[in-house]
């Protein structure tokens, strides 16, 4: 099992409590006493790099230590403020168990107040873009599973190789399940699993998500389609945010805007450096495709 937490021990606590049974380890990018105490209390290995590593260096630098570890067929990746129950485990478990070509599984994820969360998610690309900027529905060529709560192979992670770590903040475990896609894996939705995931609570600014969010779509599109096809990307979503902030309610229209705010700060920074974030933290680095 691995947890790579930032702070708030109080939903660490809970998240640990629903895997006591399992052996792991939390990496701590906050280097916080008070979520070393949790960890502790709880039995598992504690690692603070000492600097934030973001979540791809967190777990690469996990995976290191898990391989110091007595090992098992599969790795539980768990969000810090996600729950969840023996049996969902097991459930899981039973999916990958049945498909040696299953590189990852992920349960239903759920709202603490019982709404169903979406956990199977179009892949970032620039027709993806565009269908939103037009308002069309499509079927995507590629969807990947929310990384809240994933069972992942160890066999596929010793095939594909760790996260990209340019990815500080989202699209890493994207990234990561179209690698394995391209090496002949697969990734499947348990939809008979449920997980509960508070969402977004490790941090407090929904704007500095925001800004992570959208420039890590575009990194990972400049990183599969090229500078042209990040380019069409980045215009596709501007449009898309234009269209909503006139046609959307009110109370979406600050993201909207910020939106197209990052489509230009974005398109700015792949034509002058580049949106690649410099490799971060230690660990296994991605092996290239």
């Amino acid at each position: 099992m691995l947890v790579v937490a930032y702070g708030q021990p109080e939903l660490l606590e809970r998240s640990l409590s629903s895997v006591r049974e399992l052996r792991g380890v939390v990496v701590d990018n906050s280097s916080d006493r008070e979520v070393c105490k949790v960890v502790e209390q709880h039995g598992f290995s504690y690692l603070a790099p000492g600097d934030n590593l973001g979540f791809a260096g967190g777990v690469n630098l996990g995976l290191a230590e898990l391989g110091r570890q007595p090992t098992t067929p599969y790795v539980l990746l768990l969000n810090p403020d996600a729950t969840l129950h023996p049996d969902d485990l097991e459930r899981l478990r039973s999916a990958i168990r049945a498909d040696d070509q299953l590189a990852a599984v992920a349960p239903t994820l759920v709202s603490p107040d019982g709404r169903t969360e979406p956990t199977v998610w179009p892949g970032p690309s620039p027709a993806q873009a565009w269908a939103g900027a037009v308002g069309l529905r499509r079927t995507p060529r590629f969807t990947f599973l929310n990384g809240a709560v994933l069972l992942l192979s160890r066999r596929a992670l010793e095939a594909v190789g760790g996260f990209d770590t340019r990815f500080f903040m989202y699209a890493e475990e994207c990234d990561w399940q179209y690698r394995a896609t391209r090496a002949g894996w697969h990734v499947a939705h348990a939809t008979e699993a449920r997980a509960v995931h508070v969402g977004g609570a490790t941090s407090s600014d929904p704007r500095r998500r925001l800004r992570w969010f959208h420039t890590s779509a575009a990194l990972y599109v400049e990183k599969w389609y090229g500078r042209r096809g990040a380019t069409i990307f980045l215009i596709g979503t501007a449009v898309a945010a234009l269209r909503r902030i006139f046609t959307g309610g009110s109370e979406q229209r600050q993201a909207h805007v910020l939106a197209l705010r990052l489509a230009a700060k974005n398109l700015r920074a792949l034509y002058d450096t580049g949106l690649s974030h410099p490799q971060r933290g230690p660990g296994p680095q991605p092996q290239p495709d």
